[in-house]
């Protein structure tokens, strides 16, 4: 996911894989009750162009590395992300 390996690139995952844990096992299902792979799949998608977005603030220099918590939270950041320019 990442050209290198560092605290700031492992805890982002581990944000990620937290939040796929949540959905997985918090989120209501569909008619079967769970979710399918494919709506999973799609979730992880998501989240691997969220955690890029918010490890590439970091050529910001006001900004730094957000966190997924960060980028769910503030509608600035959010805004940033679902528009970008």
């Amino acid at each position: 996911m990442f050209d290198e390996s560092g605290q700031e690139q492992q805890a982002l995952i581990e944000e990620a894989k937290y939040l796929l844990y949540c959905i997985i096992y918090f989120a209501g299902g569909g008619r079967r009750g769970g979710l399918s792979a494919s709506t999973l799949n799609q979730y992880w998608i998501v989240l691997r162009v969220a955690i890029q977005f918010c490890y590439e603030q970091k050529q910001k220099h006001m900004v730094g590395v957000l966190y997924l918590q960060q980028l769910f939270t503030v509608p600035t950041y959010l805004g940033g992300f679902y528009w970008p320019k």
